[in-house]
C-alpha cells in the first residue's frame, strides 16, 4: 500500500469527552508493574536519575513513537532526512525548546486530570521499552492505565491547534506515535489526554489498529535497515526540515568551486529547470483566474455567487522609508543596522564551444 493510502487508515473514530471547566492541580502517585508477563515488552534500560542527554542518546538506538511519523512521512516538523542524520549522530537533537519544556512540566497534570474526569488509576513505568521482535522500536511512554491494557498519552497544545482536536480527529503525528507504543507496549489501545491552551480539556480512546501497526512496522523496518543500518541516507524531500539541515550542515561556502558529477548533476538541474519552467506557466494561468475574478468584481469591494464570495478591498498600510532615512539620518541608520549573512542558491547553464 502506498504512503498516500495512511492518511485514509488514520480517519478512525475515537471515544471522545470534550470540557470546558477549571480544575485542580494534584499530584499522581506512581507505582510499579510486574513485568514477569512473558507477553509484556522488553525493558531496555531504567530511565530513574537518568540525564536528558543520556536519554537523548538512548533514543538514538532506536525509533521512538515521535519518530513513526517522520517515517512515514506525515510529521511537517522533520523530515526523513533530519531524523536520519539525528540517529546516525551528524548533526543534534533538536532544541527541546519552551513548548516542550513546558510540556514536560504539565504532563503531571494533564496526566491528574485525566484521573479526575475518568474515575481511572495511571501509573507510571521508569523505563524504555523495546519491541520484542524488532529492538529497535521502542517507546518511552508516559503512563500505563491500571485493570486495562491500555496507556494514557498526556499533551499540551496552544489554543489556536484546538481545530485538530475537534470530535473524532487527533493529530496525524500523535495517531502514529499512540499506535507505535501499542505495538511496542502490546496495548489493546491508548488514552490521549490533551490541554488545549489552559482552556480546555479533552481527552480520548484510540483503539490498537492492527492494519495500520502492519504498514507502519514494515515502514519503519525498511527506513531503520536500509538507512539507519548501512549508513546510506533518504533522498531530500523538499521539505523546509531538510532546508533547515543543508543549513545546519554547510552553514557557509568554504570552497571557491568543486567539480562536480557531470551525469548526476545534469539530470537534476534539466528537471529543476523544466519545474521552474510549469511552475512560471502555472502561476500565469493562475494570475489570470485571478484577473477574470477582479474584473467580475469590477469597483466592488466584495461579490459572492451560491458556491463563492469574492472579495477585492481597498487596504491602507504604512511603510518604513529606509532609503530616506538612511540619507537623512545616516549615522543613526549605520547603528542600527544588522548585517545577514546566508548562502544564495543559483543555478546556469554552461554553453559548450562550438
Amino acid at each position: 500500500m502506498g504512503m498516500e493510502n495512511f492518511g485514509d487508515i488514520c480517519d478512525r473514530k475515537y471515544e471522545t469527552e470534550r470540557d470546558k471547566t477549571t480544575f485542580p492541580y494534584t499530584t499522581v502517585s506512581t507505582m510499579q508493574k510486574d513485568g514477569s508477563d512473558n507477553k509484556q515488552p522488553q525493558k531496555r534500560c531504567s530511565t530513574l536519575g537518568m540525564s536528558r542527554e543520556d536519554w537523548l542518546n538512548e533514543r538514538k538506538d532506536g525509533l521512538g513513537g515521535s519518530d513513526a511519523s517522520v517515517v512515514l512521512g506525515l510529521n511537517k516538523w522533520k523530515s526523513r532526512m533530519a531524523l536520519f542524520l539525528e540517529k546516525t549522530g551528524q548533526i543534534g537533537d533538536q532544541p527541546a525548546g519552551e513548548r516542550a519544556y513546558w510540556g514536560t512540566i504539565l504532563e503531571d497534570v494533564v496526566a491528574n486530570e485525566f484521573i479526575k474526569r475518568t474515575g481511572k488509576k495511571v501509573f507510571r513505568r521508569n523505563f524504555i521499552f523495546q519491541d520484542s521482535e524488532y529492538p529497535f522500536l521502542i517507546a518511552n511512554i508516559d503512563r500505563e492505565v491500571v485493570g486495562e491494557n491500555a496507556g494514557l498519552e498526556c499533551k499540551t497544545t496552544a489554543e489556536f491547534n484546538a481545530d485538530q482536536w475537534v470530535g473524532d480527529s487527533v493529530p496525524d503525528s500523535y495517531y502514529c506515535q499512540c499506535q507505535h507504543y501499542c505495538r511496542v507496549m502490546n496495548w489493546d489501545g491508548i488514552y490521549i489526554a490533551v490541554l488545549v491552551g489552559f482552556r480546555e480539556f479533552i481527552w480520548k480512546y484510540i483503539p490498537r489498529d492492527n492494519e495500520f501497526i502492519a504498514l507502519m512496522v514494515e515502514r519503519e523496518s525498511d527506513f531503520w535497515r536500509a538507512h539507519i543500518e548501512t549508513g546510506n541516507p533518504p533522498e531530500w524531500d523538499g521539505t523546509n526540515s531538510s532546508d533547515e539541515v543543508l543549513k545546519t550542515l554547510h552553514p557557509e561556502a568554504k570552497e571557491s568551486m568543486i567539480i562536480l558529477p557531470e551525469d548526476q548533476t545534469n539530470d537534476l538541474a534539466t528537471e529543476y529547470n523544466k519545474l521552474c519552467e510549469e511552475i512560471k506557466e502555472l502561476e500565469t494561468l493562475r494570475d489570470s483566474y485571478k484577473q477574470q475574478l477582479q474584473a467580475l468584481l469590477g469597483g466592488a469591494a466584495k461579490g459572492e455567487s451560491l458556491s463563492w464570495q469574492v472579495t477585492w478591498s481597498n487596504v491602507t498600510s504604512n511603510r518604513f522609508d529606509s532609503k530616506s532615512f538612511q540619507k537623512d539620518n545616516p549615522d543613526l541608520y549605520k547603528k542600527y543596522i544588522r548585517q545577514s549573512a546566508y548562502r544564495r542558491f543559483g543555478l546556469k547553464q554552461i554553453k559548450g564551444e562550438e
